[in-house]
């Protein structure tokens, strides 16, 4: 890549490639300088390895190779704001699903979607500033623990966070991704 700078704020990654984005609902406090910087990130991480291991990227190195965005961009967090998401009003204004469709106008196959809000914010900005692209869109749930932990699995088995990961993954992306 020689001297290009790569874009990169709390709400946004641009990343090395463009055959995946990845889209979340808005930064929270651990987002100072950029996206998924928390608990969710080591999420992102554990999803990217199984990936790797389907054999869907070459090598996974670093999940800011990948372009990450936000369905809404300023960062909300329960001390600050009282809520941790955006608004459906927030999401909805057309300067947010522009700026949503600037951040994603040059992926080429796949946009995955981890939660109700990023679901809400795409299907608007599909709906109104579609991509020509045509990326495959895939929805599942948010990375978070909260999330995450509505995934049902047996009390008796070790490294839950890894086996939901990887349910998710083999219920709501694998059947979506071309191989």
């Amino acid at each position: 890549m020689g001297n290009r700078t790569i874009k990169q704020c709390p709400y946004f990654n641009e990343g090395t490639t463009t055959r995946f984005a990845f889209v979340f609902s808005c930064p929270g406090q651990k987002e100072k300088e950029r996206p998924v910087s928390g608990a969710t990130g080591e999420n992102l991480n554990k999803l990217l390895m199984v990936f790797e291991e389907y054999g869907l990227i070459d090598v996974f190195e670093d999940r800011y190779n990948f372009r990450i965005t936000n369905a809404y961009s300023e960062p909300l967090f329960i001390k600050k704001d009282g809520r941790t998401e955006a608004r459906n009003a927030q999401i909805e204004a057309e300067d947010n699903l522009i700026r949503l469709h600037e951040d994603l106008n040059d992926i080429t196959s796949y946009i995955i979607c981890f939660g109700s809000k990023a679901k809400f914010a795409i299907d608007l900005m599909m709906e109104k500033f579609p991509l020509k692209s045509k990326p495959v869109i895939v929805y599942t749930n948010h990375l978070g623990f909260m999330s995450l932990n509505q995934i049902k699995l047996d009390k008796s088995l070790d490294n839950r966070t890894k086996r939901r990961i990887r349910t998710l993954f083999e219920r709501d992306i694998l059947p979506k991704i071309k191989r």
